[in-house]
């Protein structure tokens, strides 16, 4: 349904004006991510005309927003949900193995290795200097199959190419902010690790 900008306007207003009135509160460390998302983001979307509630889209496949939480369960877990249906329902629980910075593997709920990354020296000349930025060499997946990694000058991850067939498994492209832009190729959606090479 078209927003026109006087009725945007008039709906995001509020949201400065409560910003700044309760600054102290929405930039203190006990404000929650999750609580962002209530009190500014849903609010600023349904303001610009986006069915954030699912008034018109009952569907979830054809919902044009899908929020997702992730709920910590301590520093090595994540457990990942889906909005739907008035309900948040668990989509996927995984164990990380990290060394300091750096991510070496992904575990299923019951602890089954889903990708190990063998990593090298980073763009600092050192193993973590970086925080692993362009220092991955190759992944490990689910079907036992190696994928080396290329780079571009920042680190960020631009392609996969299978060991085995040396065939390109993975493409990717960037915009400035690093939000992906492209994943093509059989492999593109299953690497976690992409911009600046983070997870």
């Amino acid at each position: 349904m078209p927003v026109t900008f006087d009725d945007a306007f008039a709906a995001v207003q509020p949201l400065v004006v409560d910003f700044h009135a309760n600054r102290s509160h929405y930039l203190s460390p006990t404000y929650q991510e999750s609580e962002v998302r209530t009190d500014f983001i849903n609010k600023f979307f349904t303001a610009l005309g986006w069915d954030v509630n699912h008034d018109r889209q009952k569907v979830p496949w054809e919902q044009e927003v899908k929020v997702e939480k992730s709920v910590p369960t301590g520093s090595s877990q994540r457990v990942i949900y889906s909005w739907i249906e008035n309900d948040w329902v668990g989509q996927a629980t995984n164990r990380f193995l990290w060394d300091d910075k750096v991510l070496f593997v992904v575990l299923s709920g019951s602890n089954q290795a889903e990708q190990t990354y063998l990593r090298g020296l980073d763009l600092s000349g050192s193993m973590q200097g970086a925080g692993g930025g362009g220092g991955l060499l190759a992944i490990g997946d689910l079907q036992s199959q190696i994928h080396l990694v290329a780079f571009d000058g920042n680190g960020n991850v631009i392609a996969l190419m299978n060991a085995d067939s040396g065939v390109e498994s993975a493409r990717y492209e960037y915009d400035p902010f690093g939000n992906t832009l492209r994943a093509t190729g059989p492999a593109a959606r299953a690497n976690s690790l992409r911009f600046s090479t983070q997870f």
